[in-house]
């Protein structure tokens, strides 16, 4: 999955996995959405990246929010499910 930010930059994304959503454990969750993401970020503009969730606090919100919610229909999720699993 790509998607295209305000700035232009090209985010490449791989689908979420049921472990990853049994790793992203917090009580925040707007941290765990954020770890979510940046799990699921492969590349930006073509180069290999391995984020955090303290990489994405810069981000715009309209970046973030384009992202999450690419990553989340094509994994076949929605926060509220992601929300209701206080593992």
């Amino acid at each position: 999955m790509e998607v295209i930010l305000d700035n232009g930059k090209v985010v490449k994304l791989r689908k979420l996995k049921m472990k990853d959503v049994l790793n992203a454990k917090h009580n925040d969750p707007t941290v765990q959405s954020m770890m979510l993401v940046a799990k699921a970020i492969e590349e930006i503009d073509g180069e290999p990246v391995q984020l955090t969730w303290k990489d994405l606090m810069d981000w715009d919100m309209s970046d973030f929010l384009k992202v999450q919610n690419v990553l989340l229909e094509e994994s076949g999720m929605n926060i509220g499910e992601i929300e209701a699993k206080k593992f």
